[in-house]
């Protein structure tokens, strides 16, 4: 049976997060927290937490600005903009089955977000607890690049975000 307890380790280097958002770190860690059983029960074998595997998950969440996503984005994606979130996993193949796993880090800019949920009449919080969920499944190895790997991930995204009372995105 698989064992696992998630912590959220959330930075804070923007101010506009800040001063706008002042509960954008507790938004983070419950919203993670509240789905991560969900999202473990659903892995299979692609992704990168095996379920023989137990012990503490550590995700990195950055909340930064477009400024610093930008700079990101450019120098390990090649895209010299910025965008709403960015996942970086780390590479936890080789890690002992029972240990301590830091999954990755989760960058969200607050730019970007605060423009998309005014766009898109979202709430902030909803809107970065959708992005943050979407960062997590990235670093777990749920990817969009076929038809079938972007309805797997947009319908466990749909699941998590029921738990969360958070309308789906995907069907508006």
């Amino acid at each position: 049976m698989t064992e696992f307890i998630l912590q959220p380790i959330v930075k804070v280097n923007s101010f506009q997060w800040i001063s706008n958002f002042p509960s954008s770190s507790q938004v983070c860690k419950k919203s993670l927290e509240l789905v991560f059983p969900t999202i473990i029960r659903s892995l299979e074998k692609e992704h990168v937490i095996n379920k023989n595997k137990s012990g503490m998950l550590e995700v990195s969440i950055l909340l930064t600005d477009n400024k610093r996503i930008r700079e990101l984005n450019n120098h390990f994606l090649g895209k010299n903009k910025p965008t709403n979130v960015l996942a970086f996993p780390s590479d936890i193949s080789n890690i002992p089955s029972e240990t301590d796993l830091l999954v990755g880090d989760i960058i969200l800019a607050w730019e970007t977000i605060r423009n998309e949920a005014r766009s898109e009449k979202k709430s902030l919080s909803s809107h970065v607890s959708h992005l943050l969920i979407h960062g997590f499944l990235h670093l777990l190895g749920y990817d969009h690049q076929s038809d079938k790997t972007a309805k797997d991930m947009e319908n466990l995204e749909i699941v998590c975000l029921e738990i969360l009372n958070i309308k789906s995105p995907y069907h508006e």
